[in-house]
């Protein structure tokens, strides 16, 4: 995935081997300096690092945060379970890490749920799809705690089912949540694909 913030990109490279670990993953940066982007050292890492994390499979940049995806973490609830990790824009180009995040186990969040998949942030409500959630696909929406980010919600669609990949991609905005599911059927068709929309109340 990438994101750009201002004359800044962030380009995740999630299959990446580095520091002895088997795609794991990191993001690299680039400075758009006359009008060409030029790459710009040093990389992010992921703050937990193991094989198989997948950091920078997805990247959201929005109001001064930065939260990259890690499908395959296992810092949360078990092997592939998945983890987000938060960052401040601390300055054009830079970012501090500042925390992992991830649902707890009691809403559902276990081990290959691939949480963190894709991202959307808007006015302070975070979005995160888990696509391989009981195998059919789920969302958990966060908003800022004393904490770090608290789960207030999951979602997933109103007939989802196993191989659906429902949250493969998510997004919000204006207190609106598109979700796509790709292998999704319809009455015709087989595994053509959808979207789920959603209203924020």
């Amino acid at each position: 995935d990438m994101a750009i913030d201002g004359d800044w990109a962030f380009i995740g490279a999630w299959a990446d081997d580095n520091n002895g670990y088997t795609n794991v993953g990191k993001v690299y940066r680039y400075n758009k300096v006359g009008g060409l982007w030029v790459y710009t050292p040093p990389d992010l890492y992921c703050p937990n690092p193991s094989s198989y994390d997948q950091f920078g499979v997805s990247i959201e940049i929005v109001d001064g945060m930065a939260f990259i995806g890690a499908l395959g973490d296992n810092a949360g609830n078990g092997g592939g379970s998945g983890t987000v990790f938060h960052y401040l824009v601390t300055s054009p180009g830079n970012l501090s890490y500042v925390c992992p995040v991830y649902p707890p186990s009691a809403m559902g969040h276990d081990a290959n749920d691939n949480f963190g998949a894709d991202i959307g942030c808007f006015d302070s409500t975070l979005v995160v799809s888990a696509y391989m959630d009981d195998n059919g696909g789920s969302a958990y929406i966060f908003r800022p705690g004393s904490g770090g980010w608290d789960c207030v919600q999951k979602i997933t669609g109103s007939d989802t089912q196993v191989g659906d990949g429902w949250g493969e991609g998510i997004d919000i905005d204006d207190g609106v949540i598109i979700s796509g599911s790709f292998f999704d059927d319809t009455p015709t068709l087989t595994q053509p694909g959808s979207a789920y929309a959603y209203t924020q109340d």
